[in-house]
């Protein structure tokens, strides 16, 4: 891909600013590695001019980024040493800042991304892409499969989604595997289950599951192994009917394995854990070029994160459904998210990351 990204001596950043929010979800957000209602995080805003860039810092631990203390201390110590510097000279100043605040650097990454392509009256994905997309497949986030029932597998059905993502391995796998089970006679044809496990499972328990789950619809299975390598990630791949997938374990196996040997054929992009959309876009790419499929996901971040993660989507531009229908679950966002229609998020061609706020930085 061709990035559009280089140095511009109008957009000296003037301020930056980050406010604290806690967004209530609609229902308890589940997962094997536990548990949340609510959603914390800050609005990181740059001032150019008359221009401000929006960005998302919303760490998550769990996934695998900083903790919130972290990222605290980090956007405190850029706020007071940013102002005059270039918007696309920020992360190789804060580098050593940033090198372990994952999630603080995505937010500061788009913000800047934000500024530079409203600057050139581009859209963010443009910038990212030039051959960009304008339409991105989402696939539907449905919670814990211990809560989900019949009839909500049959109204995201109606609402055109194809693939539709569950939580496993929470409950036994035998009572998960009956309920599986159950929910795919609901389903109609080629519309397919997405399942993540988020580690939950030992390579016993995992093949036990996945030779079971032969022959059902399942699209994808993320995650099943609590410790993974490429050996045992290998030895599931070849009986199973689907792709495995890597998501929060990735950069961990990475920094010892190349991408084709880690044994999958599907990688999970989190660009606030892997540290910005360049460097999801750099990996993105390599595993294209392993022939690996990628999705994007996101880590239930507000809005802003969510256009911008929605935006690097568009400009990866492949048809796999992306993770991005998060925004359902927040019952008070700080903007209006993607908007989701028959299974497809459909941008338009406004500048910047496409979020519209009022009052960025109070």
């Amino acid at each position: 891909m061709s990035m559009q990204i280089e140095n511009d001596p109008l957009l000296r950043i003037d301020g930056l600013w980050f406010q604290p929010y806690c967004l209530p979800l609609r229902s308890v957000w589940s997962s094997s590695r536990g548990t949340f209602t609510e959603r914390h995080g800050w609005l990181v805003t740059l001032k150019s001019g008359d221009l401000y860039g929006i960005g998302d810092c919303a760490p998550m631990p769990e996934a695998g980024t900083e903790k919130h203390q972290t990222a605290s201390l980090t956007l405190a110590h850029l706020a007071c040493s940013s102002q005059g510097l270039l918007a696309s000279d920020l992360l190789n100043e804060f580098n050593l800042w940033l090198t372990k605040a994952p999630a603080t650097r995505f937010a500061i990454e788009c913000a800047a991304f934000d500024l530079i392509s409203k600057a050139r009256l581009l859209p963010l994905r443009h910038l990212l892409n030039e051959n960009a997309g304008d339409r991105v497949p989402v696939n539907c986030i449905a919670g814990s499969l211990t809560h989900v029932t019949s009839r909500e597998i049959e109204e995201h059905c109606l609402s055109g989604f194809n693939v539709i993502k569950l939580k496993v391995g929470i409950a036994s796998i035998t009572k998960e595997l009956e309920h599986i089970t159950r929910l795919a006679n609901v389903l109609p044809n080629g519309t397919k289950f997405r399942l993540d496990a988020n580690g939950a499972w030992t390579p016993a328990e995992a093949e036990w599951m996945i030779e079971r789950l032969s022959g059902l619809p399942v699209e994808c299975l993320e995650e099943p192994l609590a410790a993974p390598d490429p050996y045992h990630l290998s030895q599931l791949q070849s009986i199973a009917d689907f792709p495995l997938a890597l998501d929060e374990n990735a950069t961990r196996l990475l920094s010892n394995h190349g991408l084709a040997d880690l044994g999958i054929k599907r990688l999970v992009i989190k660009p606030a854990v892997l540290g910005g959309l360049t460097r999801a876009i750099e990996l993105a790419d390599q595993a294209t070029q392993t022939q690996i499929g990628v999705a994007i996901t996101s880590v239930l971040e507000s809005a802003a994160g969510l256009w911008a993660t929605t935006q690097l989507a568009a400009a990866i531009n492949n048809q796999i459904p992306h993770g991005l229908g998060t925004g359902s679950w927040i019952l008070s966002d700080l903007g209006k998210s993607p908007e989701i229609m028959e299974g497809f998020i459909k941008l338009t061609n406004r500048p910047g990351s496409g979020l519209q706020i009022k009052n960025p930085h109070g």
